[in-house]
């Protein structure tokens, strides 16, 4: 499918438009030449075309589909006692160091009873090692996206370090929106307005909290 350029202006209003979301899963549909799912976009600096990797490309993803594969370890003998973790649903994971070595994240990546469960379940039907799990910035919890029984390795511990880097940053869909579609000379002002719009959201909480208080 040939791909579909649009100038950084018009991201918002002949890109981004054409994306419907259904059940989870994008998909962009452009008249009669293109009708796909999509997990984000490219950017392509107005550079000669470079074979192999390109370091001046920057794709930006939704941040629900911005997720690390990693290794599902054996327990660990008495690992819930030297951590004074006395959580049954402790799940050890790993990822990939340099020269083969394996990265314990198990610290860091703690999936909730639930999802836990759900993981269990497809990694006996399928006796996958490699488990496709994802972060949620707004609630801090990590959750089980699916097995990935066609990877033999996780990810490398330099991709997992790129992608919290890119949850950190928690660009959403409408502030890319909004910054792309800033002219040249234009002053981008979401920071501002979104804190301002903070700030007017917590007084109309606090606003709406009095007016409950004196019902009571």
């Amino acid at each position: 499918v040939r791909k579909n350029f649009v100038k950084r202006l018009d991201l918002d209003s002949k890109l981004l438009r054409y994306v419907t979301e259904d059940k989870g899963m994008r998909c962009y549909k452009f008249e009669d030449s293109h009708h796909h799912l999509t997990d984000g976009i490219i950017f392509q600096p107005n550079l000669p075309y470079v074979c192999g990797t390109d370091v001046n490309l920057l794709k930006w993803k939704y941040l629900d589909t911005v997720t690390i594969d990693v290794e599902i370890m054996p327990p660990r003998q008495n690992f819930h006692n030297r951590n004074n973790d006395a959580d049954e649903d402790t799940l050890n994971v790993g990822v990939l160091g340099d020269e083969g070595s394996i990265v314990d994240m198990t610290r860091y990546v703690k999936l909730p009873p639930s999802e836990r469960r759900r993981l269990e379940a497809d990694r006996h039907e399928n006796g996958a090692k490699i488990a496709e799990v994802g972060f949620e910035p707004t609630t801090g919890e990590w959750y089980y996206l699916t097995m990935r029984p066609d990877k033999v390795a996780p990810n490398h511990i330099s991709t997992v370090l790129g992608t919290l880097l890119e949850l950190a940053e928690s660009l959403s869909t409408e502030e890319l929106q909004y910054r792309m579609s800033v002219p040249p000379g234009g002053s981008d002002t979401w920071r501002k307005q979104t804190r301002k719009m903070q700030r007017q959201l917590l007084e109309h909480q606090r606003e709406t909290n009095k007016a409950f208080l004196r019902r009571r």
